[in-house]
């Protein structure tokens, strides 16, 4: 479903003179916390080194969020920029900038990150969610118990937190599952 889709269902669910930017609002607050919570693919950016270190970070890619640095196809090690006795190969952040020690000319570098959720406008209600669609619902019903809190109508609050809470299982349940496979070893050779 798209931004203008998910704001029309909150308005059938629950009675409401609120703008479509209020209920957006809303919505990019629980995308915050959805992308914080749930292992959801990571995304790669791949860039080539230049002469001149400190590179600038996608828009999508949050600091603490790295989880693999590549360059040249060696492993660098992400670390504090105040650590002393760094690794050999290594990585730091200063200033939302990403330096490399060494910073090898003309190399490949891939940044491997979970990613920022897109933050979603009135202004365009034809953008989606980044969340799987199965669990759109989770927008739906967060900003209808939002509603229902604000017009103190406690019955519809629970109805609709309720409805939140069973999809939210849901979605722990089978999203946790989309990362990393482990391989279990059943018979030995």
């Amino acid at each position: 479903m798209n931004v203008g889709e998910l704001i029309e269902r909150v308005r059938l669910e629950i009675f409401n003179d609120l703008t479509d930017a209020e209920i957006v609002g809303r919505f990019n607050e629980l995308s915050r916390r959805l992308f914080r919570s749930f292992p959801l693919p990571n995304k790669e950016h791949i860039f080539v080194t230049t002469a001149v270190n400190g590179y600038v970070l996608p828009a999508d890619c949050p600091e603490d969020r790295i989880q693999m640095i590549t360059v040249g196809g060696m492993s660098y090690t992400k670390i504090s920029p105040n650590l002393q006795g760094a690794p050999n190969l290594h990585a730091k952040m200063i200033g939302g900038k990403l330096y490399l020690e060494p910073n090898p000319i003309q190399s490949e570098v891939v940044l491997l990150y979970r990613q920022r959720p897109p933050a979603l406008s009135a202004g365009h209600l034809t953008d989606t969610p980044g969340l799987p669609e199965d669990y759109h619902g989770l927008y739906i019903y967060d900003a209808a118990a939002w509603i229902a809190g604000l017009q103190k109508d406690v019955d519809m609050l629970n109805n609709f937190r309720a409805e939140f809470l069973s999809l939210l299982q849901d979605a722990q349940r089978d999203i946790k599952t989309m990362g990393i496979r482990r391989v279990k070893e059943t018979t030995l050779w």
